[in-house]
């Protein structure tokens, strides 16, 4: 079985107390090609980096042995909510895999009005920086980190945890189609000036400005 495989040859590299799969692989909705995220506990330091394995992509995150008491497993957009335990020597991942889903299930706390202040005051700086026409590809620079700013904020206003772009555009659609057609705009549109005002739009949105 490919999956015994490959764990096996990580086993042979890291020499793990412990390893959990996590994504895609782990909630079974992958597609051919996808890779296979992996959390490798073990005291033998190596570089962390994707490896391959018989055609398989994986993407291995190591953790250092001994872990902290209150060690979860996050991603760069939120907790992780499908882990599988592959290889526990001293039923190490048990209490950390438990309290990660608990986490991803009580979700995100509630953005304060000192944070939102601050989110709203980073957005409208990239506006107005948006709008310097004297250098070449400026507007477009301060357009696009509105624009990922933006995807993150949606789901913190609306108290959710943040999903990556792939997954982050189809559910804001779903919810929000005014809010994704502004959105769209701004990535798909060549002209600066209409992407400007469809980031205004977006701001107000967010920020229920009327």
């Amino acid at each position: 079985m490919k999956q015994e495989k490959i764990i096996e040859h990580i086993k042979n590299i890291y020499s793990p107390s412990a390893i959990v799969l996590a994504g895609s692989r782990a909630s079974g909705n992958y597609v051919e090609g996808s890779d296979w995220d992996f959390y490798v506990f073990t005291n033998n330091p190596h570089d962390e980096a994707a490896d391959n394995f018989d055609g398989e992509v994986l993407d291995v995150s190591l953790v250092s042995v001994p872990v902290s008491a209150n060690f979860t497993f996050d991603t760069q957009y939120h907790p992780e909510q499908h882990l599988i335990s592959l290889h526990d020597t001293g039923a190490l991942v048990t209490q950390p895999i438990e309290r990660t889903i608990l986490k991803y299930k009580n979700g995100p706390d509630e953005v304060s009005s000192e944070e939102l202040a601050r989110l709203k005051k980073i957005l409208n700086r990239y506006i107005q920086k948006s709008l310097t026409r004297n250098t070449e590809g400026l507007s477009f620079y301060h357009l696009s980190l509105f624009y990922q700013m933006s995807l993150r904020v949606w789901f913190q206003v609306q108290k959710l945890w943040p999903l990556p772009p792939y997954e982050a555009l189809p559910f804001i659609q779903a919810h929000d189609n005014e809010f994704y057609i502004y959105m769209k705009t701004i990535s798909q549109n060549t002209n600066s000036a209409s992407s400007v005002e469809s980031a205004k739009k977006i701001y107000n949105v967010l920020f229920k400005i009327q």
